[in-house]
């Protein structure tokens, strides 16, 4: 080890006297411990690279970091006291217990903040320009006094976030989520509320304090709530099925919702919208409408896509890009819903085409048994296409129905086996009179070979009539005796 250690020392003595490159500061770690914060005063940082850095127990104090590339870095129990933040990549990072704190200092723009991470961080008197936060999980996390411009939020979600005296009014909202958050004085932009997943939680919630700005126009909630059908025709007006779908939530009318959210995926097929098909099912599973022919539907026109001749490489790339989310929306379930899968083999090979008949009989018995059973949400049915076969069902039950189904289940196919047992087929078997017959012959025509060398002509041809005689007197004393040899066929 000690060794190896001196190879890295001198490589990387080298390199450095070779290569300088004083902004190359990946892979650092920078601060202090739980017992003693370090505090960083007054630096300015420009244009450096400390990607996958790890920063804990740090407090940066009036500083600028400026187009510091940050990405992948981990911050924790990190603050950042009037120190601003400008043009910095800071995606794909891991926030825990941070502190943005933008009083005094020049507002925060131009920085990438998405696909991160933010697990109990607090954002006071701040405010985010041009800045990208997309894709990134904001949980636990507090905003006071922050306004967001010239920015994008989508596919972003905030759960259990706390929000007062916000201004998200000039600000695109679209296909962010907010789950169990709390509002207080905090403004939203008109046009872009409906397309935010889980805004009729917080409209109806009578708890929510926020209000609605078109324009320069500001309205309240109960007011907006009272153009809600008028902003569905809206939206039809231009084809948009994903708000008229959110909209129809809002006013508690679920079945044009679920109309709406097919047309929605529909519309967005055509085009090759798979972006929009995320959200669509994103929405419709926060809201417990994604029921199981909608679930198959979708996979179903996905699978299509792959089928078509001559897909251009920039729309499979586009595809492919979306299709492993959607795919997890799709199977995903509420927390009481468990899935049962069953794996039934079966000795049925392909050349076999009673038996085939055999597992077409299992399976229409399965299928009804599972279409008239309560407490299943969804099944699905296949038969593995190898020899021999396989039958494969998965159940979507609650848990208090996992016992029942499975018993069901499982009582099905007995009644399949009783049935067939009662076609069992008694034949006689061909195969090993043959097989005796052969065996017998093989034993004689040894015996022979042995005795050939040991008897004149004459004596020889004799035994060989006297072998010849003898299997013909075994032959008929099988028939005479009636002894037959059977087999039992498994129709």
């Amino acid at each position: 080890m000690k060794e190896r250690q001196l190879e890295i020392d001198k490589a990387v003595d080298y390199l450095q006297l070779n290569y300088p490159d004083a902004k190359a500061n990946n892979n650092k770690r920078v601060g202090g411990n739980a017992e003693q914060i370090e505090t960083i005063s007054g630096i300015r940082l420009t244009r450096t690279g400390m990607k996958q850095s790890k920063f804990s127990y740090i407090r940066y104090k009036a500083c600028l970091l400026r187009n510091v590339a940050l990405t992948g870095s981990q911050f924790r129990n990190v603050e950042f006291q009037k120190t601003s933040l400008q043009g910095n990549s800071l995606a794909c990072c891991d926030f825990h217990s941070t502190k943005f704190d933008g009083k005094c200092c020049k507002p925060f723009c131009a920085n990438n903040l998405s696909i991160s991470t933010f697990e109990q961080c607090t954002f006071s008197d701040l405010t985010f320009l041009s800045s990208g936060i997309l894709n990134s999980l904001f949980h636990y996390c507090t905003f006071s006094s922050v306004v967001i411009r010239g920015s994008t939020l989508e596919g972003s979600l905030f759960s259990n976030c706390a929000f007062t005296d916000c201004n998200f009014s000039s600000l695109n909202i679209e296909y962010t989520q907010f789950s169990r958050c709390t509002f207080d004085k905090v403004v939203f932009p008109f046009y872009q509320l409906p397309y935010v997943i889980g805004f009729s939680d917080f409209l109806a919630d009578g708890k929510s304090n926020f209000t609605i700005k078109a324009g320069k126009k500001t309205i309240s909630a109960a007011e907006y709530e009272k153009q809600l059908n008028r902003l569905a025709l809206y939206y039809l007006d231009k084809n948009e099925f994903f708000p008229v779908c959110n909209l129809c939530i809002a006013q508690g009318n679920l079945s044009d919702a679920e109309r709406y959210l097919l047309d929605g995926v529909k519309y967005a097929l055509k085009f090759r919208d798979f972006r929009t098909i995320r959200y669509f099912c994103q929405l419709a599973l926060h809201h417990g409408i994604l029921n199981e022919f909608t679930r198959q539907s979708i996979l179903k026109s996905m699978d299509s896509f792959l089928q078509e001749k001559d897909v251009p490489e920039t729309q499979l790339s586009y595809y492919m890009s979306y299709v492993g989310n959607i795919r997890t929306l799709l199977h995903s379930r509420s927390a009481n819903i468990i899935q049962l899968n069953f794996r039934i083999a079966t000795n049925v090979q392909r050349s076999n085409p009673e038996g085939i008949r055999y597992v077409n009989s299992l399976l229409a018995e399965l299928n009804s048994a599972m279409s008239q059973t309560v407490g299943q949400t969804g099944y699905q049915l296949e038969v593995a296409n190898f020899s021999p076969y396989e039958i494969v069902l998965n159940v979507f039950s609650a848990v208090g129905n996992a016992a029942s189904i499975a018993s069901l289940v499982w009582m099905t196919i007995d009644s399949i086996k009783a049935k067939n047992r009662s076609r069992k087929q008694t034949q006689i078997d061909i195969d090993t009179y043959r097989q005796y017959i052969a065996t017998r012959i093989d034993v004689l025509r040894q015996d022979l070979l042995q005795l050939q060398k040991k008897y004149s002509r004459k004596k020889f041809c004799k035994y060989i009539d006297e072998i010849t005689q003898q299997l013909k007197t075994d032959l008929e004393e099988l028939y005479d005796k009636d002894i037959m040899i059977f087999k039992i066929n498994n129709v």
